[in-house]
């Protein structure tokens, strides 16, 4: 009966901090230059949406603050870094249905440090919060700018990553430093399901697996019928 007692108490305490999710400020540059076509930007777009009004993808218990920027030859901030929770999620995708595309050349290195300068000026009050620029983009820095210099220096000023979502085979992510992340997608039409992957890889938080809680469930009445039997024998 101790151990059923000792092993009710541990799961009391450890599912609740299992499904506590660590604090994340995410900012996605999202890449509007002239090398993506319209239909594609539409594409790329869509799925934005598709993947961050998905609660599964992005939690909204205020665990994740994102930041939207667009970049081409410039940077248009489109949604300043907001904590997400049921009642912030209609203004951010509502601010990326209303991105247009400015074509143009392409500013990588720029979208990174004006994402990093939100960040890092911890406009949400979030200090301990992991701090990820994420960058998707389907081609290479065509400014006169050096993309792997920002994000190295992004990371020497305090990012945690800097990640890279590259589209089809002209895209170059040789800037992303190493121990951030890199995926590949063959064209915008993959891009959906790699962006969902990229996100809940950034933004996942603990929450046990079905198959963790089967498993500790099992092991309840596993130990509860273990000591029925015991009474039962000693009956």
């Amino acid at each position: 009966m101790r151990r059923l007692v000792a092993f009710i108490v541990a799961a009391v305490i450890l599912i609740p901090l299992a499904a506590q999710a660590a604090l994340v400020d995410l900012a996605l540059c999202i890449d509007g230059s002239g090398s993506i076509s319209s239909s594609n930007f539409n594409l790329q777009k869509d799925a934005y949406v598709s993947v961050l009004n998905n609660a599964s993808v992005l939690p909204r218990d205020g665990s994740v603050a994102v930041a939207v920027y667009l970049f081409s030859a410039d940077v248009i901030q489109v949604y300043d870094l907001t904590v997400i929770d049921n009642t912030t999620i209609s203004g951010l995708i509502s601010a990326i249905n209303g991105m247009t595309q400015p074509g143009g050349l392409t500013d990588i290195a720029g979208a990174i440090d004006a994402a990093r300068d939100e960040l890092l000026s911890d406009p949400d009050g979030r200090s301990a919060a992991d701090k990820i620029i994420d960058v998707s983009t389907d081609g290479i820095q065509t400014v006169s700018r050096d993309p792997a210099a920002a994000a190295t220096n992004a990371i020497a000023l305090g990012i945690d990553y800097v990640n890279g979502l590259g589209i089809g085979p002209g895209a170059d992510l040789s800037w992303v430093p190493t121990g951030s992340n890199k995926w590949m997608v063959d064209s915008f039409d993959d891009f959906e399901d790699t962006l969902e992957d990229k996100i809940v890889t950034e933004t996942g938080g603990v929450i046990p697996e079905p198959a963790t809680l089967l498993l500790l469930g099992s092991g309840l009445l596993g130990l509860g019928g273990l000591s029925f039997r015991k009474r039962k024998q000693k009956a």
